[in-house]
């Protein structure tokens, strides 16, 4: 079973620590998409002090559930910067919503798509956790 968060508004702001490795990051194979977004969102993000993402995001549904206790290795926390990350990949806290549109990118929905269906696996059942929960058969 997957289970999948939606981003949070709400990042905790590291003010130390290592930097975000890109190629630690869940599906590798991203890299090239993620690198290209920073590149045009935020270059900096790339020298930033990075933390686990279950201590960055910290939205009411983040501490709900208490992320840092749940078993990683069955979520998934959507993206706009990252298309889709682990609880504890090491990220910098970013501002970008799913619905902008960076030049030379267009929308970051259609962006992530077709890249985010090739890289996750079928892992049968998958709870995505939305404003309004669904459950999907299939990846």
């Amino acid at each position: 079973m997957l289970v999948l968060l939606p981003p949070s508004q709400g990042k905790a702001l590291p003010d130390r620590g290592r930097r975000a490795g890109l190629s630690t990051l869940v599906y590798p194979r991203l890299r090239e998409r993620r690198e290209r977004l920073i590149d045009v969102v935020d270059p900096g993000l790339r020298s930033a002090p990075a933390i686990p993402a279950a201590e960055l995001y910290t939205g009411v549904l983040f501490a709900a559930l208490g992320l840092a206790d749940l078993p990683w290795d069955g979520v998934l926390i959507a993206s706009a910067l990252w298309g889709v990350v682990r609880p504890g990949d090491r990220i910098p806290a970013y501002r970008l919503d799913m619905g902008a549109k960076p030049p030379g990118i267009g929308g970051l929905a259609a962006y992530w798509r077709e890249p985010l269906r090739a890289a996750l696996p079928d892992r049968g059942l998958v709870l995505d956790l939305p404003r309004r929960p669904r459950v999907h058969r299939g990846a």
